[in-house]
């Protein structure tokens, strides 16, 4: 299997669906659908509705947990999890 690894607009793209689930940028939308198309375990997509089509809205993406830890730098991950734990 070839290593895979995100480029630079990805990961910045999944910071901005972690803070604002709503995609309305052109760039953004396909930076996450080249996520999703390589690695289906960090995000998912969803088509938006009529209604949010009009307000200019392009997707609604989720980061799953994966995503998540892959875009959270590894000293705040651990300092989470060990709030967590405490």
């Amino acid at each position: 299997m070839a290593h895979r690894k995100l480029t630079e607009g990805c990961t910045v793209s999944m910071r901005k669906a972690a803070r604002s689930r709503i995609i309305r940028k052109t760039t953004d939308a396909s930076n996450l659908r080249a996520v999703a198309e390589h690695f289906p375990e960090f995000i998912q997509i969803k088509n938006p509705t009529p209604t949010e089509r009009a307000q200019g809205v392009l997707m609604t993406a989720t980061l799953t947990s994966r995503g998540l830890a892959y875009i959270t730098p590894r000293k705040i991950a651990r300092k989470i999890a060990i709030e967590v734990r405490a």
